[in-house]
């Protein structure tokens, strides 16, 4: 099956190595979602030049001297000249500028040559982060407020700036930055009050003015339909499991805060409890759950959308557990989390709980959590399964798909199925393929830390 990966995978190279075919052909208005929304941002992680540059780095190190190094260097070359021409004003990962600095530093890993280049990237994001995150972050505890989701959020908040700058702990400037935002971490585990009752601190009250101030009214609206006291994300992309996940890897790289490890115990305590046992599918998270005062743990189930997926469900939970397990060398938890993703693997095969291919939601991202697990705890059983998912993925490729696979598109509604041509490294071909890549290496692969798995 590895030469049937690599020849896969080197066709999906073949149709994803010009930016501007690339570009045109995602641009089409069959591929729009969402309304409004087209797979191609010159500057984005996800379907822009920032995703492609990973992607072709992994190419190039599966597959030497077959030019795919220049391609990755005219992709670099054409992000410079694009980042110097506008300024940032978007620090996502997905969407901004951190997704930028994300794929500079993995080159500057492999390349030397740009390192000055990723020095200057990380500048201006610390520039950010001091400048304006943190400190709005510090003004609000100044004066009692709590953590808006999106500032602990995997995809824009506190996770993925700290999995990012673990990279450079060494430099002073950087550690100390590291310690305030693990700091802002641990207080998101703490408890707050609400009506007399200590309920965790990330908890999302939709009546929050800045919540309402940030979100769309519409949104606000419809979340208040289903969750009218308010809600806890569980997931990894928005939840508290890309909170463990952070605060894991930072204790693996001996960064540690006063209040790490409890927040830590209390986050994964709070995980084992919410699981909830549905007939025919074990044990699983749905993507939020609901207040309630008067139940155990003070949260209510108040929706099915159940389906396991790197940014929700058991396998991006898993993953970080299993960080958080390996951090703290809870051989218990370790166990624990290795049974959840046999549990996780029955259920994929009899119920297809997973949606589709992309890593964000799909296959892909499931594929690349088992993989990662087998080799991390040198288990045959997962690599077995793993290889199992890539086989289900190779089924799907189409040799005439404009990127080697269709993918569903990004959607709020799990109903709808539009099947599209997406580049992306986050919801289409080049994060599906970076995924077969993975399963057919026994290393794990400096792009994990992207997605906050490794």
């Amino acid at each position: 099956m590895n030469e049937t990966i690599r020849r896969n995978c080197l066709l999906v190279a073949q149709k994803l190595k010009n930016p501007q075919e690339v570009a045109q052909i995602a641009l089409r208005d069959e591929n729009i979602f969402m309304e409004e929304i087209s797979p191609w941002d010159p500057l984005s992680l996800d379907y822009g030049y920032p995703g492609l540059i990973v992607f072709f780095a992994e190419m190039d190190t599966h597959v030497p001297n077959e030019g795919w190094r220049e391609v990755y260097q005219s992709l670099m070359n054409d992000l410079e000249t694009i980042v110097k021409e506008i300024e940032p004003t978007d620090f996502s990962l997905f969407g901004g500028f951190t997704g930028v600095c994300f794929a500079t530093q993995l080159i500057a890993q492999k390349d030397p040559s740009y390192s000055k280049l990723d020095d200057i990237y990380r500048f201006k994001l610390m520039q950010y982060l001091e400048g304006e995150f943190l400190s709005l972050i510090e003004s609000e505890e100044e004066i009692g407020r709590t953590l808006l989701p999106s500032e602990h959020d995997a995809i824009e908040g506190l996770p993925c700036f700290v999995f990012y700058l673990l990279a450079y702990q060494d430099n002073s400037d950087v550690r100390e930055l590291l310690e305030r935002m693990l700091y802002q971490l641990v207080r998101v585990a703490k408890d707050i009050s609400v009506e007399n009752c200590k309920i965790p601190g990330w908890y999302v009250n939709l009546h929050d003015s800045r919540i309402r101030q940030a979100v769309p009214k519409h949104i606000v609206e419809d979340l208040l339909k289903n969750y009218p006291n308010g809600f806890f994300e569980t997931g990894l992309a928005h939840g508290i499991s890309g909170c463990l996940a952070a605060l894991a890897k930072a204790l693996s790289c001996q960064v540690e805060v006063e209040g790490q490890r409890e927040a830590m115990y209390k986050i994964i305590r709070w995980l084992q409890q919410s699981q909830e046992e549905v007939e025919g599918l074990g044990n699983l998270w749905t993507k939020r759950l609901g207040l309630n005062l008067k139940n155990p743990n003070f949260v209510e189930v108040r929706s099915t959308d159940y389906f396991d997926g790197w940014a929700h469900g058991a396998p991006g939970i898993l993953n970080s557990l299993l960080l958080a397990a390996c951090a703290l060398k809870d051989h218990a938890l370790v166990k624990e989390c290795k049974e959840g993703l046999f549990k996780m693997m029955q259920r994929i095969r009899n119920h297809h709980t997973s949606r589709g291919l992309p890593f964000c939601y799909g296959l892909a991202g499931v594929l690349t959590i088992v993989h990662n697990a087998g080799v991390l705890l040198g288990n045959e059983s997962l690599l077995e399964s793993a290889r199992e998912i890539s086989e289900i993925i190779l089924k799907e490729s189409r040799e005439e798909a404009a990127f080697g696979f269709k993918s569903i598109a990004p959607s709020n509604r799990y109903e709808e199925i539009l099947l599209i041509d997406n580049p992306g490294l986050l919801t289409g071909s080049a994060g599906i393929t970076l995924s077969l890549l993975f399963s057919i290496s026994k290393r794990q692969p400096r792009w994990l830390s992207i997605f906050l798995l490794n």
